[in-house]
């Protein structure tokens, strides 16, 4: 699939950005944002539980090891809630026993990528969870 169609799948779209490092959520906001997604930012699990019911992003990219609550919870939380359990979850993390405890539960998330990945990756798996056909 070319470049142009996943930007084209990812335009308009409503991205939450969950990360407690500045540097990642601006990495990540400035290469969905090239794409045409508006973006959201949260700088823990808290804060994007809260943005998400608000926002009603159409995906949330969402870090594991966060403050005040962690991505897992945070994840657990969303897909439980009424009006979030069908928003597409997108767990990173760069802690490897993390990653492992989390993709052991492929049931938590709808898709996991371990850091460090290329914005090329990322830009590939949104446009492949937010529009899979």
């Amino acid at each position: 699939m070319g470049s142009l169609v996943k930007k084209a799948k990812l335009s308009g779209k409503k991205i939450l950005i969950a990360d407690d490092s500045t540097e990642v959520r601006d990495a990540l906001s400035t290469a969905l944002d090239s794409c045409g997604a508006t973006v959201i930012e949260a700088k823990n699990g808290m804060e994007a539980l809260s943005l998400a019911v608000e926002k009603k992003p159409d995906m949330i990219i969402m870090d594991i090891n966060m403050p005040e609550m962690n991505g897992l919870d945070a994840c657990r939380s969303l897909k439980s809630g009424e009006g979030t359990k069908n928003i597409p979850i997108l767990l990173s993390s760069s802690d490897k026993f993390l990653m492992e405890t989390a993709t052991s539960k492929m049931s938590i998330a709808d898709d996991y990528l371990s850091k460090p990945f290329s914005l090329r990756q990322l830009i590939d798996k949104a446009a492949r969870i937010i529009c899979p056909s």
